[in-house]
């Protein structure tokens, strides 16, 4: 029986063996190397932006050194740099757009604003204010602006035109509602009745609002109370001044007329108010008709 042999085997010299054992230390050392390398740069990059970010956004050279302004009235300059802190020092970089326009929102003057950055260092602001167009009075003196918002409290000094009455008056912030509707409409009559031929002579000093008689003109010199009810005003302001016009030549201080009926305006009480200018049943019973 033939027994296989072991086939010998040639044995690798030793430093052979040592230098291809350096050769895998030194692939597995540049395999460590590489990753090494990879993480570093993984953290040093954004890192590195950062730093630079903070660097550029510190520097003077972005530093804002202009902000144009457009569509002040009421408002100071001083008050729009204080609202968007651009009254010190600040970067362009600093100024969120979006964040200005809304601080600028909260004051009640301002309709709509638009900020932006122009670089390297300007900052141009458009604001559009509110206009008041009259005066409302619950509480206290209340400028309101053309779409029956109140604005902002004022004082009896300041007042130059009529008084709207019996409204409770809803900050522009909020949805106005009922109430700027009914405000709109009392503006509408002063509107109506300052296109009339009588207005020069006894001119409104008040309008008032109820929700059971509807609307009433109050006027300065005569303090003469006029209903208009809740709707026609085109209709009654019209035969209003027929009736003032047939009573030229008398006296018309401290009188009331009533164009508030819900039927044909053809007739129309017209009689003396009394104190506190309410119009009570026997006013009505002996008021003089005209036809």
């Amino acid at each position: 029986m033939i027994k296989n042999r072991k086939r010998n085997r040639r044995k690798v010299p030793l430093l052979k063996r040592l230098a291809h054992g350096g050769k895998k230390v030194a692939i597995a050392i540049n395999s460590v190397l590489r990753v090494t390398l990879v993480i570093a740069l993984a953290i040093a990059l954004p890192v590195g932006i950062y730093q630079g970010y903070h660097a550029v956004i510190r520097s003077t050279y972005f530093e804002v050194t202009a902000v144009r302004i457009d569509g002040l009235d009421r408002l100071s300059r001083q008050e729009v740099l204080e609202l968007v802190h651009l009254d010190g020092r600040a970067s362009i970089f600093g100024l969120d757009e979006e964040w200005a326009e809304n601080q600028l929102l909260e004051n009640p003057w301002v309709l709509s604003a638009n900020v932006t950055r122009e670089l390297p260092r300007t900052v141009r602001i458009e604001i559009e204010e509110r206009e008041a167009v009259g005066w409302l009075y619950w509480d206290g003196l209340w400028q309101v602006d053309a779409e029956g918002a109140a604005i902002v409290e004022g004082s009896p000094t300041q007042v130059d035109g009529p008084v709207i009455t019996g409204i409770e008056p809803v900050p522009a912030a909020q949805d106005s509602g009922a109430s700027a509707n009914r405000i709109l409409t009392a503006l509408s009559l002063v509107r109506a009745y300052n296109a009339s031929s009588y207005a020069e002579a006894d001119p409104i000093s008040e309008v008032h609002f109820d929700e059971l008689v509807g609307y009433s003109l109050l006027t300065a010199t005569n303090e003469l109370e006029i209903r208009l009810g809740q709707d026609r005003f085109d209709e009654r302001m019209a035969r209003l001044e027929d009736v003032l016009h047939a009573m030229a030549g008398q006296s018309m201080a401290e009188r009331y007329i009533l164009l508030d009926g819900d039927g044909e305006l053809t007739r129309v009480a017209v009689g003396p108010a009394r104190p506190g200018r309410g119009v009570s049943e026997t006013d009505r019973a002996n008021e003089q008709r005209l036809r």
